[in-house]
């Protein structure tokens, strides 16, 4: 039996009781880290859109009648150390935090957060639109300040599936309430600009927590994560999104930006400088 390999076609046994993995009767390995609070209630509820939507309505109900949030779900994973400053991350996920117990929340930590900018990328965005569809979403949630569907990735390769599904996916799009890249009333020219800039001129808020679809995150304010079609249409939909708080670094520049460059560039620059640093490091211990 394979184990870093898998054939198209094997059949793969999850027990739930002793969270392990099985190809047949062969113990294939130990799963039980997988099994989190979180995905435990998600199997018992079915699905995770009833625990996700269940926790929506819960929290504005609780809003709506000025009352405390009554323990029902399995809480997330807090993090709080004492006397211990935040970064500008821990922050910004501090300040969009919902549900939580009140404490101040550190890196390492799992929680709900407001979600401001959303963007959808064109070539998955048809499984975004398919997600919601099974979600029965018809209309953007009016808590998000922006949202872009683009169609730069497919502008310049203008073949016949893109003909066909991508007129489709932006009448979906704008209909749902998200600025599309192509017009499909044609008032307006197809919009060229890569996502990363369209989303950078949306977010204008530095405590802003944005979504792009397939790692689509350079952005100059706020902080930003990629992330698949269903975490999208989520987000879309709930203007909400469940994650971890991540460690950061402080990068501080100094000058003045030229006027050629933008501020994708200076991420690859900041990039390329830690590559070049770790490679150097590797050099020197060899």
């Amino acid at each position: 039996m394979q184990k870093f390999s898998v054939d198209t076609g094997t059949l793969f046994t999850i027990n739930t009781k002793t969270k392990k993995l099985y190809s047949g009767d062969d113990e294939i390995m130990d799963i039980s880290s997988s099994f989190t609070p979180q995905k435990m209630e998600f199997m018992r509820a079915g699905g995770s859109y009833q625990i996700v939507f269940g926790k929506k309505l819960q929290t504005f109900a609780a809003s709506t009648l000025k009352m405390d949030i009554p323990k029902v779900f399995a809480p997330f994973k807090e993090i709080s150390n004492k006397n211990q400053g935040l970064t500008a991350v821990e922050k910004i996920f501090n300040k969009n935090a919902l549900g939580t117990s009140g404490k101040i929340l550190h890196a390492g930590s799992y929680t709900r957060v407001k979600v401001n900018i959303v963007g959808s990328q064109d070539t998955t965005g048809l499984m975004t639109s398919q997600e919601l569809e099974m979600m029965a979403a018809k209309v953007i949630s009016p808590t998000i300040d922006g949202a872009y569907q683009s169609g730069c990735h497919t502008a310049s390769v203008w073949d016949i599936a893109s003909q066909e599904n991508i007129p489709k996916l932006m009448r979906f799009m704008n209909d749902f309430g998200l600025i599309t890249g192509r017009d499909p009333n044609n008032k307006y020219h197809p919009l060229t600009d890569v996502i990363h800039k369209v989303l950078n001129d949306l977010t204008v808020d530095d405590w802003s927590i944005i979504i792009g679809g397939d790692s689509h995150t350079r952005m100059s304010k706020g902080v930003a994560f990629g992330a698949d079609s269903g975490t999208v249409a989520l987000a879309l939909a709930t203007g909400e999104a469940s994650m971890p708080i991540p460690e950061s670094v402080k990068v501080t520049f100094k000058g003045n930006m030229q006027d050629h460059m933008d501020f994708r560039d200076v991420v690859h620059a900041t990039q390329a400088q830690m590559l070049k640093r770790i490679w150097w490091r590797e050099c020197i211990s060899r």
